[in-house]
């Protein structure tokens, strides 16, 4: 009995541990707009993404990943519009981002401050 409640416990923590990612907002200036041939779409900050970065490493040990964020080629058109009309602007976004995508933070909203 004994073993089978610590086999459950130790696989609800796994669980847990694994399948939880936090949703982090920041305000950020873009410095630069990336997109590659398969579709995928990214930003460089002009500085770090703190609360992305405190909250995750994408790229381990990677500190220019710190600053990047960004979609794979799934990316919405309407997103990077506002993205791209932001940064042709010179104003500052809010992005959240939850997770990676490959070595930068995944982008899954935004919107352009005032």
């Amino acid at each position: 009995m004994k073993t089978r409640i610590f086999l459950a416990v130790v696989m609800l923590s796994a669980f847990a541990s694994t399948s939880h990612a936090a949703l982090t907002g920041d305000v950020i200036e873009i410095q630069q707009v990336y997109v590659g041939s398969t579709g995928e779409f990214a930003i460089e900050a002009t500085a770090i993404i703190a609360n992305a970065s405190a909250d995750r490493d994408c790229a381990s040990g990677a500190t220019w990943a710190k600053s990047w964020a960004g979609f794979g080629s799934t990316a919405s058109d309407r997103m990077v519009s506002v993205i791209l009309s932001a940064h042709a602007q010179n104003k500052r976004v809010n992005i959240s981002t939850n997770g990676c995508e490959g070595s930068w933070h995944r982008i899954v909203n935004v919107y352009i401050l005032p």
